[in-house]
């Protein structure tokens, strides 16, 4: 199973459809929080936690593609 956090802030923001996406998938658990401690980048980049691995992309569908090449690897 793997672990994805995110920061709703960022999801308001721009990355709400790949977490969306990702809560769809079943071996993945998406958890999302106020904050996850990437405040410099959250309003200019969409980001998350991946089993514990900080990721950040410039667009949300680079960030969906990284995040997809993680889990499948």
């Amino acid at each position: 199973m793997h672990q994805v956090e995110c920061c709703q802030i960022n999801r308001w923001n721009c990355s709400d459809e790949v977490y969306a996406t990702l809560e769809g998938i079943a071996d993945v658990e998406v958890h999302t929080f106020s904050c996850i401690g990437n405040c410099h980048q959250c309003p200019t980049k969409a980001h998350g936690l991946i089993d514990g691995k900080r990721i950040e992309n410039d667009s949300p569908e680079k960030l969906l593609e990284q995040v997809l090449e993680l889990i499948q690897s």
